[in-house]
């Protein structure tokens, strides 16, 4: 199975694809850092001494259509007898958190991370009330901005 690595270093997150057969999440008794390389992604790590607020967790990979039927599962009964209506507002709800944890200073990147899930888990919720898919959804940018076809956009 693969999972994402997320390594937090001092509040900032970087990502690194493993293969790996566990599914637990750890604390690093090693302390390891990241290189960022200006794409942002992680080049090699680095054993460093001593970084502080070092953690690692895996997370295991999770599809969009996986992610929006296990919202299904565990919210769909309850969201459609509350209707769309009023799970919209809930919607935008979460969107105003998300909004707030975003300009606090300085950012604590758990607290976005769960406003991230929670926004799109609203997100996912909506869709399947209205019968919408969001794995299909998204595939309307998979060939770059839907109205000019470039990526990057040069609408």
């Amino acid at each position: 199975m693969n999972y994402l690595f997320q390594w937090i270093v001092n509040g900032k997150i970087f990502n690194h694809s493993q293969g790996v057969k566990s599914n637990s999440r750890f604390q690093l008794k090693e302390r390891v850092a990241w290189n960022e390389v200006e794409s942002g992604s992680t080049e090699r790590n680095v054993k460093t001494t001593n970084p502080p607020n070092l953690t690692a967790r895996k997370i295991k990979k999770m599809t969009i259509e996986a992610f929006q039927k296990q919202i299904e599962a565990i919210y769909y009964t309850r969201d459609a007898e509350r209707g769309v209506p009023l799970t919209f507002t809930w919607f935008v709800e979460e969107v105003g958190e998300l909004a707030k944890e975003i300009r606090k200073q300085p950012q604590d990147m758990e607290r976005l991370r769960e406003e991230f899930a929670d926004v799109f888990a609203w997100l996912a919720t909506l869709a399947s009330l209205l019968g919408i898919s969001l794995e299909d959804a998204a595939h309307i940018y998979a060939k770059g901005c839907p109205k000019c076809k470039a990526t990057p956009c040069d609408c």
